[in-house]
């Protein structure tokens, strides 16, 4: 992006599964912050493929001398579907750019696309660690309060959900985007 970014915050750490995450804060210019976490990948994806094409192979061949019967047959392709599925929809990296006078940027990376959505500066009240009770578990995310003009009402949008950082990795996250609204 720019030439003058420069690292602010680097840690390698685990999210609230266990998984490693890197968490990368760089500055750019003062007046933009991007905020990366990333899955460090251990080949669950190659290890996710093999079985995929494993899978496809012993269907194949059971249909081929008739071992299974097509009901079991079918189940199989359920399978390979929701691996597939799975395969398709895993998420890679989350990323928030924060340019000051314009707004957020928050992207999902995906091992195929991505999505984005933007709030703009002067929709942004307020941004806070929240603590959420999610599969009767208390976790910590880092929460947008945004302002409706149209209707003069609030909407909350949750940061870095599919990642789930820990606490440590949150608060140091909030510290750095406090610093960009002062």
């Amino acid at each position: 992006m720019c030439s003058n970014a420069k690292c602010v915050y680097y840690n390698q750490s685990r999210n609230l599964s266990g998984n490693s995450i890197l968490l990368k804060i760089t500055e750019h210019d003062n007046k933009a912050l991007e905020i990366i976490v990333n899955y460090v990948t251990e080949n669950s994806l190659h290890r996710k493929w093999i079985l995929l094409l494993l899978v496809i192979f012993l269907n194949v061949y059971s249909l081929m001398y008739e071992i299974l019967s097509t009901n079991y047959c079918v189940v199989i392709y359920v399978i390979v579907l929701f691996i597939i599925y799975n395969i398709v929809f895993t998420v890679r990296q989350e990323r928030v750019l924060i340019v000051e006078p314009v707004g957020y940027q928050i992207e999902v990376h995906y091992v195929f696309g991505k999505s984005t959505n933007f709030i703009a500066w002067e929709n942004i009240k307020s941004v806070f660690i929240n603590e959420v009770v999610s599969k009767q578990r208390v976790i910590f995310i880092i929460t947008i309060l945004t302002k409706d003009t149209a209707k003069d009402a609030s909407a909350i949008i949750p940061l870095f959900t599919r990642t789930m950082p820990r606490l440590t990795c949150l608060e140091a996250i909030y510290q750095h985007i406090q610093h960009c609204h002062s």
